[in-house]
């Protein structure tokens, strides 16, 4: 008991945490690809995504909460050995972060130009930045589905699916398909809607491994 170094115990921990640290590298990795990938469209293009990033920041910093708060619930009851716990806990997470980030997508909708105009007069950023909104808007409920979900798994000590799952979603749906059809529409519309098609594809795949495979 007092020994300082477990070499099980460590073995155990890199089991858990090994997934989460590549995930989070190469999905770093991935997105500047994508970045790049709007690059491509001009710099206006970029400026208006650069721009709708940050007024996104909002819903993604929530979403994040809802990522831990699945985690925790999930870890905590399967510690205590009740699924039941995890399927309420889980479920009013999802309820909740389903509300807030629908309702603020509406909003990023509905507010969409003057928030733009906040950050710049150009007419044709702001005219990105707005489209760019608007498909982020819509991305919201997807993207609780994820968040929460994402972060269940990883609560379960399943930490192989999300590394799994975001990085297949993110190249098979959204970064090839981008890189293809840009070579005939030279416009961020491409790799924007990529983006929404991959949150979709991501949603239910997550659905799909937390209902039918974890069976919760």
């Amino acid at each position: 008991s007092g020994e300082f170094f477990n070499l099980k115990e460590l073995l155990k921990l890199l089991k858990v945490g090994l997934p989460t640290g590549i995930e989070r590298l190469i999905m770093s990795f991935s997105y500047n690809i994508f970045v790049g990938l709007v690059a491509i469209c001009g710099t206006n293009a970029l400026a208006g995504f650069q721009i709708g990033l940050r007024i996104e920041s909002v819903s993604f910093t929530i979403g994040m909460a809802f990522a831990f708060a699945g985690t925790t619930l999930a870890g905590q009851n399967l510690g205590a050995k009740n699924p039941y716990g995890i399927k309420v806990g889980v479920k009013t997470t999802l309820a909740v972060a389903l509300i807030l980030m629908t309702s603020l997508g509406i909003l990023m909708a509905l507010f969409s130009h003057p928030l733009a105009r906040f950050f710049t007069n150009d007419p044709e950023v702001v005219s990105y930045t707005v489209k760019y909104l608007y498909i982020v808007a819509f991305s919201q409920p997807l993207m609780a589905v994820i968040f929460v979900l994402s972060g269940a798994i990883r609560g379960l000590g399943k930490t192989k699916i999300p590394l799994m799952v975001n990085i297949a979603n993110f190249w098979l749906v959204r970064l090839i398909p981008s890189m293809v059809l840009l070579k005939v529409f030279k416009t961020p519309l491409v790799p924007w809607g990529a983006m929404i098609t991959e949150n979709l594809t991501r949603s239910l795949s997550y659905l799909y491994i937390y209902k039918k495979v974890l069976k919760f």
